[in-house]
């Protein structure tokens, strides 16, 4: 008699964040490493995701409550283009500057 192993909390918590982690991969190989998704890019989750990812990475300062974003999954993010100081909304920027 065997028993599969049951996935801990923190072993699904990592497989979700390897999925969202390979979503924007995927979409930073379509925008030529460029990971800075805007909100209106067509994925609100994968938006939502990369910005609770800067939220964590900016969690060292005594104004956030979240789990601090670990350096390897730092780097990684950065790695495909992922601007992790980056506040907001990138395609903000670009879509009030075209309409002036």
């Amino acid at each position: 008699l065997s028993f599969k192993q049951v996935p801990t909390p923190e072993h699904l918590k990592e497989q979700e964040w390897e999925a969202y982690f390979a979503r924007l991969e995927a979409y930073s190989q379509k925008h030529d490493g460029d990971a800075n998704i805007a909100k209106d890019g067509g994925d609100e989750q994968l938006w939502e995701w990369a910005r609770e990812q800067r939220s964590a990475f900016k969690s060292g300062s005594p104004a956030f409550r979240k789990a601090p974003l670990s350096s390897d999954r730092a780097m990684r993010l950065q790695s495909i283009g992922l601007d992790l100081s980056m506040r907001g909304d990138p395609g903000r920027w670009e879509k009030m500057y075209a309409n002036l």
